[in-house]
Formats: structure tokens, C-alpha cells, sequence
């Protein structure tokens, strides 16, 4: 079972990316978790293909808006069935979540691509914390 952040567009700010990848180096500490960043990611279905089985969580402002405990259950229920997590941001040009397993959002706030990929990975890392009991850094 693996955590994959899958990210679409370009990323204009290094700073970003290193953020990004920190918490997804952290994040490794409890199970598999990587990074994909796609040129053009349009919609779930450029994900089904590529992931077979994954379940894809896809983030748009019209999507449920959990808290961290419920971000983690999402993760905790992909562990407990054993299939890979997909959380898929779209670049500056949207990204349809038609045909997503599940549909979240991080705020009734619209956020650039680039502050959700960081605080979508930022939460990838708390859920894990969470999930396996280990005290989040401060």
C-alpha cells in the first residue's frame, strides 16, 4: 500500500516543491509515499489508467470538507482494504474530479495549486501520525 500525491501543472516556486517533499520524506517513516507531478492532469480517469485498483481522492472546493482526524480516516480505510491512496491536485487549470472515489476540500477558501500540494501533503504526514500514535513534531 502506497501514498501517492499525484500533482498537475507546473510548480513555479522551488520553495514549494521542497516543502512538498519534506513531508513526503517524513512521511515514508510509516509506509510508501512518493510524489508524481503530471504536465497535464485533467481528470480522474488520466489517474485510473496509470493506477490500477487506487483509490483516488480528488480535491476540489466542492468536495466535503474534513477535519484531521477525518483526512486520516480516509488514509486509515485505503490501509485497512490494502489499496493505494491517490490525493490529486490539479495545476492552475482545474482538474475535474468526475469519477473520483472521493471528492474533499481542504477550505471554503480557494487556495493556488501550489499552497494545496503543500497542505495536502502537510496532512498526508499528520494522518500517519495520527493512524500509527507517534507525536506530531512541533
Amino acid at each position: 500500500m502506497k501514498v501517492i500525491l499525484a500533482f498537475g501543472g507546473r510548480t513555479k516556486l522551488p520553495q514549494a516543491r521542497e516543502i512538498v517533499e519534506r513531508f513526503v520524506k517524513m512521511s515514508r517513516r510509516f509506509l510508501s509515499c512518493k510524489v508524481e507531478y503530471f504536465k497535464d492532469l485533467k481528470d480522474c480517469d488520466d489517474l485510473k489508467s496509470r493506477y490500477r485498483g487506487a483509490i483516488i481522492v480528488g480535491l476540489s472546493p466542492d468536495g466535503v470538507e474534513p477535519d484531521s482526524e477525518g483526512f486520516a480516516e480516509i488514509l486509515k480505510e485505503a490501509m485497512d482494504s490494502g489499496r493505494d491512496i491517490i490525493f490529486a491536485v490539479g495545476g492552475a487549470e482545474g482538474f475535474s474530479v468526475d469519477g473520483c472515489a472521493k471528492i474533499i476540500s481542504l477550505s471554503k477558501m480557494t487556495f493556488s495549486h501550489e499552497t494545496a500540494r503543500i497542505m495536502v501533503a502537510e496532512q498526508v504526514f499528520r494522518a500517519l501520525c495520527l493512524i500509527f500514535g507517534h507525536p506530531y513534531p512541533k
